[in-house]
């Protein structure tokens, strides 16, 4: 069983789909455009499950803020975010 937390776009998906044999794989992703577009890529693959919600240490009802980059999107908000940059060289 492999456990996808933050899906996307599903390049993590292929590349396990391409590296092991019928692998079961859950795909976590809680944005709901990003959701459509995993449901439609995987359909025919009765081993790929998405699961629209975000994973968490926590069972609890978040808000979930998408942005215009929907990799950079968080449940923190955007003055948290930019509290929190970090910048890597």
């Amino acid at each position: 069983m492999i456990i996808d937390a933050g899906a996307n776009d599903g390049s993590t998906v292929q590349l396990f789909l391409a590296q092991y044999n019928s692998p079961k794989i859950y795909a976590f992703e809680p944005i709901p455009d990003c959701v459509n577009r995993l449901m439609a890529k995987f359909k025919e693959k009765d081993n790929v499950h998405i699961i629209p919600k975000a994973l968490g240490a926590d069972t609890k009802k978040v808000s979930f803020n998408v942005t215009n980059n929907e990799v950079s999107s968080s449940i923190l908000s955007r003055q948290q975010l930019k509290k929190n940059t970090m910048v890597i060289i």
